[in-house]
């Protein structure tokens, strides 16, 4: 069976052009596994005028989020001819992309796409010392305020994190895992948490994403450094530091990018691209989110 993400640079294009959806931004997780987990922000403007195509047979899930309301649709899966009408924010589907799941969109709407193999939720399931079954049930529609709440913070921060900090998409695939499997999943118990990293731990993690501002750095990485699963070194890093590590690296980009604005002759795109922003747009959006003022304002009243 073959692998849905071959080009992760036209998945989006590919995804657009198969369900006739007028925008479509795709974010990746590579931390975990060899499999890409694709988190894609899905807006259609106008109802579908046909079907979408069939996309080739894989082994994996859809997991799609619905973010408007008064949504109405069809989908075919296998067998399945489902007709929904009245869906809302919060409501969920999941399917099986091994049976080839097609929709007709008869409304605008939004949602958020996750799409995981069955070897990543394999993958994920060993590194929390979970046992996983091969399937997740077909699901035609559930309401799941967990799942809404955190696909709507997804879609929130995809411009303000972008693809310059793939901690951020780290973090959110192992909270889609953690509560697919505990919601929807048959699962051993996951082993207690036992407190936060060690000193040595926290420096090495801190150390290595300094190294590393300006390109980023996963969660794998991180944990790889301080001999932990990627899972528990995500929980232990934000018991020690109070935040998960990509808000940390977003806290320690804006002090770097501070310090460089003390010297009026580096120019603003200089400091974004030394800071680990994609663009200067993209350092004084996030700048001016954190501090109040855009770069340039603040460096005027800073230095007078």
């Amino acid at each position: 069976m073959t692998r849905q993400i071959k080009d992760e640079s036209h998945y989006s294009q590919e995804m657009a052009d198969a369900y006739g959806i007028d925008t479509v931004e795709t974010i990746f997780s590579r931390a975990f596994t060899s499999e890409p987990v694709a988190i894609s922000r899905a807006v259609m403007s106008a109802p579908a005028k046909e079907w979408s195509g069939e996309r080739p047979p894989c082994e994996g899930f859809a997991i799609n989020v619905i973010l408007s309301d008064s949504v109405k649709m069809q989908t075919k899966a296998g067998h399945r001819h489902e007709k929904f009408e009245g869906l809302r924010r919060g409501h969920m589907m999941l399917r099986d992309t091994a049976l080839m799941p097609t929709v007709l969109l008869e409304t605008p709407a939004k949602w958020v796409r996750f799409y995981i193999s069955r070897q990543s939720l394999m993958d994920l399931a060993r590194d929390r010392g979970r046992r996983l079954p091969s399937d997740f049930p077909h699901i035609s529609v559930a309401h799941d305020p967990i799942l809404y709440h955190l696909s709507h913070a997804i879609s929130e921060k995809m411009d303000l994190y972008r693809d310059t900090n793939p901690l951020f998409q780290d973090y959110a695939v192992l909270a889609l895992h953690a509560h697919m499997v505990e919601a929807y999943g048959r699962h051993s118990e996951i082993p207690p948490d036992r407190g936060g990293l060690a000193p040595w731990q926290m420096r090495t993690a801190c150390d290595l994403m300094m190294s590393r501002i300006s390109d980023g750095v996963t969660i794998a990485e991180l944990a790889a450094a301080c001999n932990l699963s990627a899972s528990y070194f995500a929980r232990a890093f934000r018991h020690s530091a109070g935040v998960p590590a990509h808000k940390w690296l977003m806290q320690a980009r804006i002090a770097s990018a501070k310090k460089m604005l003390q010297d009026i002759s580096v120019p603003l795109s200089a400091i974004a691209t030394s800071c680990g922003f994609s663009d200067q747009s993209h350092l004084s959006r996030v700048f001016k989110l954190s501090e109040g003022y855009a770069p340039a304002h603040w460096r005027k009243l800073n230095l007078g």
